[in-house]
């Protein structure tokens, strides 16, 4: 527990130490169970996720910004099982000189989903019984594209509202089944919260 405490403690130093900005990203989403751009757009049934997370800058140019991301997150989908995430992604965001940005990512992370329906379980005696619903852990493989807008670029607001479709499958999925192919419809913002 001390080791512990300790590596978070030193990890959060370098993370203060260093000098750039950390934004707060934020984001609302809506969830599917999918092929890879199918249901971009679809609006009911509403499935709805949240997420929040961080960028860390590797690098940056006037082309654009090689960054890694940190997200937490989750979803609620009645029909297919719902899921919380933690991920984090290597990307790359191209911004105009008027604020217009496009950006793209791939990144790895565990999701844990949810059973939709109750769980029930035989007994010895043969009897089927509930049985608690503590989930399943899975790993993630995830794909974004998203674009926005830097309203930083030409006024003194510190926010980028965005829109992003981000693919990922999850592994395991079912027994016959190895992967399983989902989405997230995101609209969000990231907020500059300290100027580095």
């Amino acid at each position: 527990m001390r080791r512990a405490l300790l590596v978070m403690s030193v990890f959060c130093g370098l993370m203060l130490a260093v000098e750039q900005s950390f934004p707060i990203v934020i984001s609302g989403s809506n969830h599917s169970n999918a092929l890879p751009l199918s249901n971009i757009l679809r609006i009911s049934p509403l499935y709805p996720g949240a997420t929040i997370g961080t960028e860390f800058v590797w690098a940056e140019g006037k082309a654009g910004r090689l960054f890694q991301t940190g997200n937490l997150g989750g979803f609620v989908n009645a029909s297919t099982g719902s899921g919380l995430f933690a991920e984090s992604e290597f990307a790359y965001r191209c911004t105009a000189s008027f604020g217009l940005f496009a950006e793209t990512s791939l990144g790895l992370g565990y999701l844990h989903v949810f059973h939709p329906r109750e769980i029930l379980r035989q007994n010895d005696e043969g009897v089927y019984e509930k049985a608690a619903d503590w989930g399943k852990p899975c790993g993630m493989l995830s794909l974004c594209i998203g674009a926005g807008y830097d309203f930083a670029k030409k006024t003194r607001l510190p926010i980028a509202p965005f829109i992003r479709y981000q693919f990922f499958v999850q592994t395991p999925y079912f027994e016959v089944l190895p992967i399983g192919m989902q989405s997230l419809l995101h609209l969000g913002v990231r907020i500059n919260w300290r100027q580095g």
